[in-house]
């Protein structure tokens, strides 16, 4: 028997950016709309500008034998001028706008296109299954998923690179004054706007699984090196194993 629910690995999305960036993300789906979540670095520098004009989602079906994407088209100027992008002003995430309800499935908005299609569609994960920032639990289980591309030898690949990886680890701690959850996980560049998912046992025995935030960063370990005689100071920087993620209670919060 698997340990998550199998549509829960289809959750992870790539986003690639007409000018080779790339991250990762989630949908989300209300009553009305289909958004696709991200982190805010994934999609602007720090001054608020676009990666890219351009960028294309992949995302699989919740039917692991079909090895077809679905592949989206943004035109992310058009979405910008249209105000279908939405980023937070204090963390790291953002939302965009990319299709309306329509009743088990959504129509897709203006700067939004269809490139091709898996036969079950793409998997979104609706509001009651997000889990709040307070009732995230220190110790528990959480899996990361995302497309690091910037681990392995590309020009010599040991895994795919358009299909998501997964990571199993546990909430390390909480941090209140960011609203953030740090996870005894390491991320690389390519993980960040990815989900993140806790898993909670239930007193019956049974398990459920919840979106709980978005990939933000690793956090790093400091060393520095210090040569006396000529006054020199070499700074190494390494990933220390734990990473940042961002609680779902924003992207809600950009939602609403």
């Amino acid at each position: 028997m698997r340990s998550l629910p199998e549509n829960n690995l289809s959750i992870p999305i790539l986003i690639k950016f007409n000018t080779g960036s790339s991250g990762s993300g989630f949908n989300v789906r209300t009553e009305g709309f289909l958004y696709f979540v991200t982190a805010k670095h994934v999609l602007v520098n720090g001054q608020n500008d676009l990666h890219g004009e351009s960028a294309i989602l992949t995302a699989y079906s919740e039917d692991l034998n079909d090895k077809t994407p679905t592949i989206i088209d943004l035109n992310l100027e058009i979405l910008k001028k249209n105000n279908d992008i939405v980023l937070h002003t204090t963390r790291d995430v953002a939302v965009i706008k990319i299709g309306i309800a329509n009743g088990d499935g959504f129509n897709l908005i203006d700067g939004v296109n269809l490139v091709s299609s898996a036969k079950a569609g793409v998997v979104w994960t609706k509001l009651d299954t997000l889990c709040s920032y307070n009732n995230v639990l220190v110790s528990n289980p959480v899996y990361i998923f995302g497309y690091p591309s910037s681990i392995g030898m590309q020009n010599s690949p040991q895994f795919d690179y358009d299909r998501p990886l997964i990571r199993k680890g546990i909430i390390a701690s909480k941090y209140d004054d960011a609203n953030t959850i740090i996870l005894d996980c390491p991320v690389y560049y390519g993980n960040s706007g990815g989900p993140v998912i806790q898993e909670e046992a239930e007193i019956s025995g049974t398990k459920t699984f919840k979106l709980i935030g978005v990939v933000s960063q690793f956090v790093p370990y400091v060393e520095n090196w210090v040569n006396n005689k000529n006054n020199l100071i070499n700074t190494t920087v390494l990933n220390s194993g734990y990473s940042v993620a961002v609680s779902i209670d924003s992207v809600i919060e950009l939602i609403h």
